[in-house]
């Protein structure tokens, strides 16, 4: 585990993931749930309209969302 400290001379730049794991904001809940958050262990995605970021999603948000409203 790396504490906090040892990272105080770092740039985000230097730490950042740079395959974004991301989802477009006309997929459905449904959708997103299959493809995007089923294979990847990241518990927030950004969300896209076209190239643009729209804000993120996390697994949380989604669990609070009725199976029936899934889409």
């Amino acid at each position: 585990m790396v504490k906090l400290a040892e990272l105080s001379g770092l740039a985000v730049r230097d730490v950042i993931q740079r395959r974004v794991i991301s989802v477009q904001a006309t997929s459905t809940i449904r959708e997103f749930v299959a493809t995007v958050a089923a294979h990847h262990r990241h518990t927030i995605f950004p969300v896209y309209e076209g190239d643009k970021v729209a804000g993120t999603i996390s697994v949380s948000d989604v669990s609070q969302v009725a199976p029936e409203n899934l889409g």
